[in-house]
């Protein structure tokens, strides 16, 4: 019995821990509320509105069109001889019915 109420004590202690942490976490912003009651990082993160001023008139000629040649391909790779694939595998025709494999001798 001292067992169970000992773990519960324990989970206590660990769900108020983590509650008080949470808390603690939370409290800053509202410690500080700022302007407008909105908190203290509010103002730092305002949308400026940009007012539309008209079009935009550029004065003067165009900058050059420059243009870069492509770069030349890459030297074809021509593999040497020793990089050839190996010769096909040319396997030994079955043995006789009356052979043995191991050891190859005659069946008598």
């Amino acid at each position: 019995m001292r067992r169970v109420a000992r773990a519960a004590a324990k989970a206590t202690v660990a769900v108020t821990a983590v509650l008080l942490f949470g808390a603690a976490l939370s409290t800053p912003s509202l410690a500080d509320p700022g302007e407008h009651g909105r908190g203290h990082a509010w103002g730092h993160h305002k949308h400026k509105h940009h007012h539309d001023e008209g079009p935009v008139v550029i004065y003067g000629a165009p900058p050059p069109v420059v243009v870069v040649p492509a770069p030349p391909p890459p030297p074809r790779v021509v593999y040497a001889p020793s990089y050839a694939p190996p010769p096909a595998v040319i396997y030994a025709p079955p043995p006789q019915p009356g052979v043995s494999v191991q050891m190859n001798i005659p069946l008598r």
